[in-house]
């Protein structure tokens, strides 16, 4: 027999209790326990699991934990407000403007490099004096290593530079 409605609680909040108090009461039932024995592993008595399975305000957070512990789905308790849009869009437009604009941070000074290149750049034509070289893709390289082959196939004395 469901209770009275107090008056500090809304319609909706009574729909939820009791939709959870079913969910629960299906969670045990699946799982062939009694209410008895949920009492035992919630450490609550079992006139708070029938009241909770029926829907009404009574028991506490504790005892709710406690009851979805003996269920074996404690690990539930975290998909609670895990996905909550309208607090997301809350957050989001109470977020606090800075007063003063960030300052940008300290240019790297440059340190030129004295050391030999590890990496040799490979171009099509030799580096003139004062040129810079470019990087090459790895398919135009493998192109140049190619003809390269080809033309020493053709040629095979390396002191014929054309």
């Amino acid at each position: 027999m469901r209770r009275e409605p107090e008056r500090h609680l809304s319609p909706m909040i009574w729909v939820s209790l009791e939709r959870l108090g079913k969910r629960i009461k299906l969670a045990r039932l699946v799982r062939n326990l009694t209410q008895k024995q949920i009492a035992e592993r919630a450490m609550i008595s079992v006139e708070t699991v029938r009241g909770i399975e029926r829907g009404e305000p009574i028991g506490s957070f504790c005892g709710f934990l406690g009851i979805l512990q003996a269920l074996g789905a404690s690990n539930q308790i975290d998909f609670v407000l895990l996905d909550d849009p309208t607090g997301t869009v809350l957050m989001q437009s109470r977020v606090r403007k800075r007063a003063a604009p960030i300052k940008p941070p300290e240019p790297i000074p440059y340190v030129p490099i004295r050391q030999k290149p590890k990496l040799t750049l490979v171009r099509k034509e030799p580096v003139k004096k004062g040129e810079i070289g470019e990087a090459i893709t790895l398919e135009d390289m493998m192109k140049v290593l190619r003809e390269s082959i080809e033309k020493s196939k053709k040629d095979p004395d390396p002191s014929n530079n054309d």
